[in-house]
């Protein structure tokens, strides 16, 4: 990983965790704020598992997994061209990957929010 990935997936990852605790303290579970209406909304909602739930219940397995693809994508970063677009992508991978990591190890669930 390089320096620049490394930044850009500090600043995202910071972005990832501040939205998480502020969505976790100013919105009730379940309440949805309308965005568009009828195609997007804010929805605090509490993941137990992966995308749409996805082995809910089953952290530790969820945490190994999430290492495992880490790892797979820091080695296969280096098979793309190098360029902004490129870190920009794998930092924003990083970060959420990481965001993720980090409610599901300190809360046992994932903070999610965004609702199409």
């Amino acid at each position: 990983m390089n320096k620049k990935v490394f930044i850009l997936t500090f600043i995202f990852l910071f972005i990832d965790l501040i939205s998480k605790y502020l969505i976790d303290i100013f919105f009730e579970l379940d309440k949805s704020l309308i965005i568009i209406k009828n195609f997007f909304n804010i929805t605090k909602v509490y993941n137990y598992g992966a995308a749409w739930s996805i082995l809910s219940g089953k952290q530790f397995v969820l945490i190994i997994i999430t290492f495992i693809i880490l790892f797979l994508l820091i080695i296969n970063q280096k098979k793309f061209k190098n360029c902004l677009r490129k870190d920009i992508t794998f930092s924003l991978l990083y970060a959420g990957i990481l965001g993720n990591l980090i409610n599901r190890i300190f809360y046992g669930y994932v903070i999610d929010f965004f609702d199409f």
